[in-house]
């Protein structure tokens, strides 16, 4: 779950606006692994798995406040504390 988003919204958003790479990572932590499994599996070190997830979460959250705001959904965006750097992690 990201930023109050259930995981097949996060997934279907991310198919939109992600980079390959990033959904990957999206898609490796939404079910469950780690950032050192995650890495191993796409063959990358862990700090660049950790920033293709953070670009992504950013993007998908930027979207998803997009979406809300053409609606004109009364709750508005998701709380910036939700977006924070470091708050993204699911471990």
């Amino acid at each position: 779950m990201i930023g109050g988003l259930d995981d097949k919204t996060v997934l279907v958003i991310a198919k939109q606006v992600c980079t390959d790479k990033q959904l990957q990572v999206v898609q490796l932590r939404e079910a469950g692994k780690g950032w050192k499994a995650s890495a191993l599996i796409l063959g990358v070190g862990p700090d660049t798995v950790r920033d293709h997830y953070r670009a992504a979460v950013l993007k998908i959250l930027k979207e998803a406040d997009r979406v809300q705001a053409l609606r004109g959904n009364p709750a508005g965006p998701a709380p910036s504390a939700a977006r924070g750097p470091g708050r993204d992690r699911a471990s």
